[in-house]
Formats: structure tokens, sequence, C-alpha cells
């Protein structure tokens, strides 16, 4: 046996060298309709819409209206939230109207909750009026 049987015949060609692979693709943006950092200067703004803030006074509206109806009927004084609830609701539709902000639903939820908030405290008082005239009066 001859040791040139055992070995491989060598090309003329060079054997190639494995080129890299290509870069590894980005990693997903944040996902569409999340608030972003202002753009990095130097490269492209973001492709998607930030989404607008909601109205506050909508907002406002609809917390005082949910107030007004849990803690305010504990409260003596439970008529004044939903007051307020009525006319923030009221001047977010206002403003929601002239400037097309989001938030209409909040400032609904808001009339609602404020009307039934006052319509409970009317109630209360009809109620604390008829109670006090028809009750029988203590004898001592």
């Amino acid at each position: 046996m001859s040791d040139t049987a055992a070995t491989p015949p060598e090309s003329s060609e060079p054997q190639s060298v494995p080129q890299p692979a290509s870069p590894p693709p980005p990693p997903p943006g944040p996902p569409p309709g999340a608030y972003a950092y202002p753009p990095v200067p130097g490269y492209p703004p973001p492709a998607y819409p930030v989404k607008p803030k909601a109205n506050g006074f909508a907002l406002t509206s609809m917390i005082l209206g949910i107030l007004g109806l849990t803690i305010g009927l504990c409260l003596l004084f439970f008529p004044v939230m939903p007051i307020l609830a009525v006319v923030f609701g009221y001047v977010g539709l206002g403003q929601m109207r002239k400037t097309g902000a989001p938030g209409r639903g909040y400032a609904i939820a808001g009339l609602v909750t404020g009307y039934i908030g006052i319509a409970l405290a009317l109630l209360w008082l009809i109620g604390s009026i008829i109670g006090t005239f028809t009750s029988p009066m203590p004898t001592f």
C-alpha cells in the first residue's frame, strides 16, 4: 500500500472560507399605540402614531361621579360630588367638540353617574323631609 492512496489529492483551487452570516434582524418595536420617547437625532421618527391623551375634565367627571355614588352615599354632603361630575362632564364635552380630543366615554359616564347621584340625593332629601313631618313627636 502506498501513502498516496490514504491522503486525498490536493486541488489547485483554494478552499472557500465560510462567509459570516448576515446580521440578525432588529428587535421588534413597541406595540402600536404605545407612548414613545422623542426621536433620537439621526434616526427616523417612529412609524406608529402616538395616542393622544384623554380630556382631563372628562376623566375628572367620571371619577367624581363614581365617588359620588360610592363614598357619597355614606356621607351627608354627597350631592356635591355628583353636581361637580355633571359640571365637569359638560365642560369636557364642550372642549372635546372644539379640539377633537378623545374621552367622550369618560364624560358620558361622569354625566350618567352624576345625574344618578343627584337623583339619589333628592330622594334622600324628600325622604328626610317626609320622615321628619310624619314621625310621632316623642313625649317625655
